[in-house]
């Protein structure tokens, strides 16, 4: 069998580098276009590797052990449950991707090499222009509030995602996360089991979305909501949440950017 080494590498760089963004979009990860960039470059070669020296069960090693590789490469060493959960999501789409380069296959498409090439060069800068315009500036952004509860004023820095889409079911209300330790620093545990308390809080119970299915969260409706951001103040309406998370990039929660 001929292999073109260009050619493989080059479509492997790309399917890597979209199929890592999809995984860190679905997992909230800080995404770093020179660290996903770097871990579908080194994914990439090593496919190419495994695929011309490699073979019987060490390939299926290598299967493996590749993606642990792009995960840890592009988004850090995480909690082992997280990791696995990205994991998951990794190989999914690698299997949805894999379905569709197969139905194209099959139907016997064929496109030149110079054609192959500006192809792939036109999907890395749109994916570069996307990451850059709709990603980073998200997930690189924070935002400062205020929130303001029967028990005194907390002061917080989120980080902004636009992924971030959980409503209140009752009201309607965009929902900010709070990492656990945080929530728990507002309202700690043992008040929230008494049902005078949650009634005069407002505490609610909200379904959300997670990267392997539906969670539901506590939840509850401050007294206000103040957001400090480019120079701009503004009080909020929204609910505030307990996210899974103990951490989100170093900030104390996720911030809707439907609220900005």
């Amino acid at each position: 069998m001929v292999i073109y080494a260009d050619i493989y590498v080059a479509i492997n760089f790309i399917a890597d580098f979209i199929l890592l963004y999809i995984t860190g979009h679905f997992m909230k990860y800080e995404k770093k276009l020179w660290r996903i960039s770097l871990s579908s470059l080194i994914a990439s070669i090593l496919a190419l590797f495994a695929e011309i020296y490699i073979k019987d069960i060490m390939s299926v090693v290598l299967t493996v052990l590749i993606p642990v590789l792009m995960l840890f490469v592009s988004f850090g060493k995480k909690r082992q449950i997280e990791f696995i959960e990205s994991f998951i999501i990794l190989y999914g789409a690698s299997f949805v991707a894999g379905g569709i380069f197969a139905a194209i296959y099959e139907k016997g498409i064929s496109v030149s090499k110079p054609l192959l090439f500006v192809i792939f060069f036109a999907v890395f800068v749109f994916c570069f222009i996307y990451f850059d315009i709709f990603s980073l500036k998200k997930d690189c952004e924070t935002v400062d509030i205020t929130i303001t509860t029967r028990s005194g004023e907390n002061k917080l820095k989120l980080l902004c995602d636009s992924g971030c889409m959980a409503k209140e079911p009752i009201s309607g209300l965009p929902v900010i996360l709070l990492s656990p330790k945080v929530y728990d620093s507002i309202y700690s545990p043992d008040e929230r089991k008494n049902s005078d308390f949650i009634v005069k809080n407002k505490m609610r119970l909200v379904p959300i979305k997670t990267a392997v299915g539906t969670a539901i969260i506590e939840a509850f409706i401050p007294d206000a909501i103040i957001c400090s951001h480019k120079d701009k103040t503004t009080k909020l309406c929204a609910a505030v949440g307990r996210g899974n998370e103990n951490s989100f990039a170093g900030t104390d929660g996720i911030f809707p950017t439907t609220l900005l």
